[in-house]
Parts: C-alpha cells; structure tokens; sequence
C-alpha cells in the first residue's frame, strides 16, 4: 500500500459494495456503493476535456446524406461501446451506483480554453484533440472536500453535490509570473 509523503495515511483508499436483494421471487434494483477517500491532493482542470471525452464516447449520428470534408474522425463506424455497454447491463430493474469522493485538502487549477470560432471546414482549424488554454487560471483550495452523486440506470438527470468547509480561491493571470489575485 502507498503512504502520502506527508504521514503514514494512504494517498487513496477506495472501496466498492455491490448488493444485489431479492425479495421472494422478485428481484429488488441492484445497488453499488464507491467510496474514495484521497489524501491532500492538487489537480489540473481543464474544462474543454468534458467535450473532448464526450466526442470519443458519444460520437454524433452519421448521416449519409451529409457530406465530411477534412480528417474522418477516428470513431467513425464504431458503435458508441461506451452508451451500448451501459444499456446491455441495465435490465427490468434499475441500477443504482452511488459515488462519494472525500478529501481533506484539494486545490484545483481550473483552466480555460482558447475558442476557435472559425468555420469546421477551414483547414487551419485548431485540431478538436489538442488543448488550447489560456495562460490565465482559477486556483480554488478546498478543505474538507465532498463529491456525491447517484447515478440511476433509467433516469435521464444527474445530481452532483460538491461540499466543503472552506473554499479560498485564486487569479492567476500568468503560469511564468507570481501575479496572483486572492481572495
């Protein structure tokens, strides 16, 4: 097992509980429980990565009827395994996972991109796959940190809830100088 570098705790301890009850002959909805507690941690956020992800595992309808000019993306063909993957698992019963993340110190390096507003079929586009950020970040430090949302087979809506004690939080106009704005 890792320890953090600062005492004999681990850096991450996770835990997952799948229940699965019946009732008589009838089956009640499968549940699973994850539960990660990490050590004091700092990450990079960068907020572009949710639809650069999103591409790959919900690739856009294809029509026939449409034409593509430039680079065919990659996924191109390939049944989106991602959505399919979650469906073929889920049954008459719903399923339930319920994910908490604690910490007891996070500090976060929110980044955010550089739009491309120029047309998709220009050639000179900034390729979809690569980061473009701008120097300029949000550094917000939270203590005592939760993240719990449940995820419900067949419901359409997600609840995240982030709870902390204290959120402090910075400007960073420039990664190579000390200009910071806090408050």
């Amino acid at each position: 097992m890792y320890s953090s570098m600062h005492g004999s705790a681990p850096c991450i301890k996770a835990t997952i509980n799948y229940m699965e009850q019946t009732k008589g002959s009838r089956k009640i909805s499968p549940r699973t429980d994850v539960n990660v507690t990490i050590g004091a941690c700092e990450s990079e956020i960068d907020v572009t990565i949710i639809d650069r992800v999103n591409s790959l595992l919900s690739p856009p309808p294809r029509s026939r009827s449409c034409s593509h000019t430039g680079n065919i993306p990659m996924y191109t063909g390939v049944p989106d395994t991602f959505s399919q993957t979650l469906e073929d698992g889920a049954n008459s019963s719903e399923m339930t996972t319920d994910i908490k993340v604690n910490s007891s110190n996070v500090k976060l390096y929110i980044r955010f991109p550089i739009p491309d507003l120029r047309p998709q079929s220009q050639v000179d586009r900034f390729p979809w796959w690569k980061k473009n950020l701008r120097e300029e970040m949000v550094i917000l430090k939270l203590s005592d940190f939760r993240f719990i949302t449940s995820i419900k087979s067949q419901q359409s809506v997600l609840q995240m809830d982030v709870i902390c004690k204290e959120v402090h939080d910075e400007m960073s106009l420039n990664k190579s100088s000390n200009a910071v704005a806090e408050h």
